[in-house]
């Protein structure tokens, strides 16, 4: 699976201040932070996911990768960790799609149920490619 950023000429003109996927650093701070670094299975609308979180870049860019194990949809993204907060990059693929399972990642322990999808609850565009 490639972790190149597609359409990295639309970081500039989206700006800091205007998130082209429709979610704003702090929330995509708190989605991120679902995601332990390295590998890790998740359940996901009662499937298998594996989903890996590496820093590069001296962490200032963290990649993501997504797989539904034993499917065949699969996804990366990057988030550029910049001053304004984390900026996501998917990798040719809709940013919702990335977002979708992110929110339906469990949160990490002490953060509280807020904003919490229910368990078992399909994300959006996640696993479609699964039923083809």
């Amino acid at each position: 699976m490639t972790t190149a950023v597609t359409d990295a000429g639309e970081a500039g003109a989206a700006g800091e201040g205007a998130p082209a996927d429709g979610v704003g650093p702090e929330e995509l701070g708190r989605l991120l932070a679902r995601v332990p670094e390295g590998w890790t299975r998740f359940q996901i609308a009662g499937r298998p996911w594996a989903v890996s979180r590496v820093p590069r870049g001296d962490g200032r860019t963290v990649t993501l990768e997504a797989e539904q194990l034993g499917g065949a949809d699969s996804f990366g993204a990057n988030v550029w960790l910049t001053s304004s907060g984390p900026v996501l990059r998917p990798c040719e693929v809709p940013a919702e799609k990335v977002l979708g399972l992110l929110r339906a990642l469990p949160e990490p322990a002490g953060a509280g149920p807020a904003g919490r999808e229910p368990d078992g609850a399909a994300p959006a565009d996640v696993g479609d490619d699964a039923a083809r």
